[in-house]
């Protein structure tokens, strides 16, 4: 007879079944206040320049893109190929230089960065010169690490199979693949028709080139998805062997994002579904030989990623999980964030104020937070719990000058039910999740997030499952 190890999970479904953060920061995004400004960003980075100052990482949000994605939750841009938007596109090209030497301007020129990430959007906005004169720009604001990590995101309906030896040769070495569902009908229902062989073929070049680490990004809750279409689509991916796997759950939210009032609420997924197309994802990737790095992150043995997990060194941060922790980030463009030791600093969402700002000389900051004590020892906690999937109560407590179970016994009593229905287990003063809980990290976490335990706070999270 077929036990079904995870109907202890589905039993849990209603009460699981919750809004909460993804925690790539904490506290969450919703938590930042507008008394946050260009003056507090700076005062942040200043003081980031202590002897044994940490390296940084550097993301740039380039938020075009030429079709709607009905899903996407993203911070964008829809542009026509004409001459007036590539202008837009030039111009904003020559904004993040801008901004990139403002940071320079108050950073130690001697702090290596260690990685460089292209999202969006559409990074692929920029033709292949454009890509190779912005890190060029970047190369000369920065000292980049000569074995930096240079990942750009592509969608792959608008690039072509030579523009990869030119990222290549532009000093890109990671890539970053946008598919979602190979499916022709969840494709259609998402406004995201593209060519099965030329996602495989993309990817086979990119790995000709020198590509050393090659992602591709799925999401499971789509319209229209079923066991049968998603386990097609996971069966055609794994003989494509990309180096990553992010399977990212679906998160509907039209009051919030207004594209997504196109999707048709009724083709969804019910949470059930959901939850088995997650597992399904989870079976078929590790029976392929992939590991299971947290939440919706997968990686070949010998990836970067699975080594960071293994060493200690994973990070959990706006671009999900990530390899070569313990970085200042510097976010670029519209609505990007900087996190810099204990300050988050977000730019402008729209076009117009974060362009005026960067080309009157000032940063673009909008909101932020600067965590107080309490904060910097929870998202020091979440961290581990998202990264490592344990917590050592005593250690922790030594790092912190806590006494642990007598500073966190509120959020341990929340806790509870999670250990009764086997979720994490306390064992010798270790709190570790266990494989089926490994699947709800964020409830977990939610446990020691008062944020999130607190109605009037207003927030509008993605739901869990």
């Amino acid at each position: 007879m077929h036990v079904d190890k995870h109907q202890p999970l589905k039993n849990l479904l209603g009460e699981l079944d919750r809004r909460g953060p993804r925690y790539t920061s904490y506290p969450p995004a919703p938590m930042f206040t507008y008394d946050f400004g260009p003056d507090a960003l700076v005062n942040a980075l200043q003081e980031s320049n202590r002897p044994q100052a940490r390296p940084l990482s550097i993301y740039a949000h380039v938020p075009f893109c030429h079709q709607l994605c009905y899903y996407c939750g993203c911070t964008k841009i829809i542009l026509s190929n004409n001459a007036r938007n590539q202008g837009k596109i030039d111009a904003y090209l020559h904004t993040l230089y801008g901004e990139a030497e403002l940071f320079a301007r108050y950073l130690d020129p001697r702090r290596e960065v260690q990685q460089i990430h292209l999202g969006g959007g559409t990074p692929n906005s920029f033709n292949p010169e454009q890509l190779a004169d912005f890190l060029s720009d970047l190369r000369a604001c920065f000292r980049v690490a000569p074995g930096a990590e240079v990942g750009i995101e592509v969608d792959p309906r608008c690039i072509e199979l030579q523009d990869l030896d030119r990222y290549r040769l532009a000093g890109f070495n990671r890539i970053s693949i946008g598919v979602q569902d190979f499916d022709p009908l969840v494709q259609k229902a998402i406004n995201r028709e593209q060519s099965k062989k030329h996602i495989a073929d993309l990817i086979s070049e990119a790995r000709f080139v020198g590509f050393g680490g090659i992602n591709v990004d799925l999401i499971y809750g789509l319209p229209r998805q079923s066991m049968k279409t998603f386990g097609h689509t996971l069966d055609e991916l794994v003989k494509m062997r990309p180096d990553r796997v992010a399977v990212y759950s679906y998160a509907h939210l039209p009051q919030q994002f207004r594209a997504q009032r196109l999707i048709r609420l009724e083709e969804l997924p019910d949470p059930t579904l959901k939850l088995d197309l997650f597992d399904l994802a989870v079976h078929k990737l590790t029976d392929a030989g992939y590991r299971y790095i947290g939440m919706d992150h997968f990686a070949l043995p010998e990836d970067e990623l699975a080594r960071s997990l293994n060493s200690g060194h994973l990070q959990r941060n706006f671009q999900g999980y990530s390899t070569r922790g313990g970085a200042d980030m510097i976010g670029l463009g519209m609505s990007a964030i900087s996190s810099i030791g204990k300050v988050y600093a977000q730019n402008a969402k729209t076009l117009p104020i974060y362009s005026r700002r960067i080309e009157n000389g000032e940063f673009a900051t909008v909101r932020g937070l600067h965590l107080t004590e309490e904060e910097g020892i929870r998202r020091d906690l979440i961290h581990q719990l998202m990264c490592s999937g344990k917590i050592d109560m005593d250690a922790f407590g030594q790092a912190h000058g806590i006494q642990f179970e007598q500073y966190f016994e509120r959020d341990l009593g929340r806790l509870r039910p999670y250990l009764k229905k086997g979720l994490i287990r306390n064992q010798d003063h270790v709190l570790e999740v266990t494989e089926s809980g490994r699947y709800l990290l964020r409830p977990l976490a939610m446990a020691f997030d008062p944020y999130v335990n607190q109605p009037e706070n207003g927030a509008t999270y993605s739901r869990v499952i």
